[in-house]
């Protein structure tokens, strides 16, 4: 099925809101513009399962947008992608999910570039509140240009509260505010692990890194963002202060985590700031215990995923 959409909450290229649906083997590809819970394929999907599925226009709206799914309330996204641009003028904007609230999203990918002008921002999903990532990535360049506001921008996940496993961002990340990395900008509870970055990042404020800009304490009692077995091999991460290879900010844990030797840095770090274990790129690539089932590793080549293109 084709389609595009307008309207000012709940619009989707196939469905505006869908409650307690299964949706497989579907596709959009017209744009859709919306202002609240805009999404390519659905604007918000709340609970059962999207697999199998696209989008491939443009999406524009204010907040809660995605290249295929505004908001994922409790659902479940699998072997699903989204390829367009989107463009959001508030928060929580992703190139596949704008915001995942206790959704679990697998063998998924964006390749749109992603632009927000508020807080958010994520190559693959915006806001990712108690949910799951596993298996997935994004490949568009993501943009916080914001003059205000503009922070928690991430080559995969502008603000992370969940769990990261087996993923990756190759974009370029910008922001004009604080906690810019090249695959979270902030990850404030939860595990990412087995995961790597490989875009240029680029903050005008405090808290970037080649993976993390920030990787924070949660706001429950003994709750703190953990980073292991995972990889920052950006060319360059600039920022004004707390610029680090691995961490721009580390008060959580970071555990056999690496960042290419040749990576250069600009900006000031501070004791909190994280560059992990430099070493050779052509080492890192071929590593099994940083990468093992379900990646494929061949020499020369970045580790990708099984059943990736």
């Amino acid at each position: 099925m084709t389609g595009g959409g307008t309207g000012k909450q709940y619009a989707g290229g196939l469905i505006g809101n869908n409650y307690a649906g299964s949706i497989s083997n579907c596709y959009a590809m017209g744009e859709v513009i919306g202002y609240n819970k805009v999404g390519g394929l659905v604007g918000r999907h709340d609970g059962e399962i999207i697999s199998s599925s696209y989008a491939t226009g443009s999406v524009k709206g204010q907040s809660s947008v995605g290249g295929l799914v505004g908001e994922n309330e409790e659902g479940a996204i699998s072997h699903s992608h989204a390829t367009g641009e989107v463009t959001g003028t508030g928060g929580y904007v992703g190139g596949l999910v704008g915001q995942n609230s206790e959704g679990a999203i697998s063998n998924s990918y964006a390749t749109g570039n992603v632009t927000g002008e508020r807080d958010s921002v994520g190559g693959l999903v915006g806001s990712n509140s108690e949910g799951s990532i596993s298996s997935s990535y994004a490949t568009g360049n993501v943009a916080g240009i914001g003059s205000t506001n503009s922070f928690y921008i991430g080559g995969l996940v502008g603000y992370n509260l969940g769990d990261i496993s087996n993923s990756y961002a190759t974009g370029e990340v910008t922001g004009t505010g604080d906690n810019v990395g090249g695959l979270v900008g902030c990850h404030d509870e939860e595990t990412i692990s087995n995961s790597y970055a490989t875009g240029s990042v680029t903050g005008q404020g405090n808290n970037v890194g080649g993976l993390v800009g920030s990787n924070d304490t949660g706001a429950g009692a003994g709750m703190i963002g953990n980073i292991i077995n995972s990889v920052a091999l950006n060319p360059s991460v600039s920022g004004s202060s707390n610029v680090g290879k691995v961490a721009g900010l580390d008060n959580g844990t970071i555990q056999n985590c690496f960042a290419a030797n040749t990576m250069q840095l600009l900006g000031s770090s501070s004791g909190t700031s994280e560059n992990g274990t430099e070493e050779e790129v052509s080492k890192i690539v071929i590593n099994n215990t940083l990468f093992p089932s379900p990646w494929i590793l061949e020499q020369g080549f970045y580790p990708r995923l099984q059943g990736s293109t």
